[in-house]
């Protein structure tokens, strides 16, 4: 999956960059979390992060997204910080290959 994602997007793609443990979460420890989710929530970071390095401090959040969000996802993220979450992406290639007995399966209802 994350070759797909390589060679249909490049090494700049927010996926690829994920992969190498340790350095997103250094580049994320440079800002706040409160920074870098406001950023997020505002769109100021395209699928290539490009601009982490640039987020600006105070961005108006928009209409859909209040302070109290905010401030939830930066209480969650304090407990555990950013590896989890990162680590979803870099397990990509496991999860396809783990799940794949069921490829093609339907999902039934009850």
């Amino acid at each position: 999956m994350v070759q797909l994602m390589r060679a249909a997007f490049g090494e700049d793609h927010y996926i690829c960059q994920f992969q190498a443990p340790g350095k997103m979460e250094a580049k994320i420890e440079q800002i706040t979390s409160e920074v870098l989710f406001r950023n997020l929530f505002s769109r100021r970071l395209d699928q290539k992060m490009e601009g982490l390095s640039q987020v600006k401090e105070s961005v108006p959040l928009p209409a859909w997204t209040s302070e109290e969000d905010i401030a939830y996802y930066v209480s969650e993220f304090a407990k555990h910080g950013f590896t989890p979450p990162l680590n979803y992406y870099r397990a990509l290639d496991l999860s396809w290959e783990l799940t794949a007995a069921w490829a093609g399966s339907k999902v039934t209802v009850p």
